[in-house]
C-alpha cells in the first residue's frame, strides 16, 4: 500500500514536470514567433524610414519650385507660349504637375502614419515579449 502511494505520488509529480515542460517548450515557441514579428515590424520600420526620407527630400525640391512659381507667378509661364495651342499644354502640365505633388504630399502624410503604427505595433510586441520572459522565468 505504501509502494502503491509512492508509485502514485511519482506518476503525479512525472505529469507535472510533463505539463511544466510543454509550457516551457510552447513559451519558448511564442517567444520565437514573436522574436520573428519584432525583426520584420523593424524591418518594415526601416523601409518605411527610407521612403519617408526620400518622399520628404522629394517634397522639399517641389516646394521651393513651387514657390519659385508662385513668386513669378503662372501667367508668365503661360504667356511665354508661342501659341494658345503651346499655352493650354502648358497649363495642362502645370495642373498634372501640382496633381502629382499634391499626391506625393499625400503619400508622404499616409507613410507617416503607417510609420506611427508600425512604431505601436513595435511597442506591443516588444511589451509582449517582455510579459512572456516574466512568464518564462515563473513557470520554470
Amino acid at each position: 500500500e505504501r509502494e502503491a502511494t509512492v508509485l502514485g505520488s511519482l506518476d503525479e509529480l512525472d505529469y507535472a514536470i510533463d505539463r511544466a515542460r510543454r509550457r516551457v517548450k510552447a513559451n519558448r515557441d511564442e517567444l520565437a514567433g514573436l522574436e520573428d514579428q519584432i525583426q520584420a515590424s523593424r524591418e518594415l520600420y526601416q523601409q518605411l524610414v527610407d521612403s519617408v526620407d526620400a518622399n520628404e527630400a522629394y517634397a522639399a525640391k517641389r516646394l521651393a519650385a513651387l514657390y519659385k512659381l508662385n513668386r513669378n507667378g503662372t501667367i508668365p509661364v503661360l504667356a511665354s507660349s508661342g501659341s494658345i495651342y503651346e499655352m493650354i499644354k502648358r497649363k495642362k502640365y502645370l495642373e498634372r504637375i501640382l496633381a502629382n505633388d499634391e499626391q506625393v504630399r499625400q503619400n508622404l502624410l499616409e507613410e507617416k502614419l503607417r510609420l506611427k503604427e508600425i512604431l505601436d505595433q513595435l511597442d506591443a510586441q516588444q511589451a509582449q515579449k517582455k510579459r512572456r520572459r516574466i512568464l518564462k522565468y515563473h513557470i520554470q
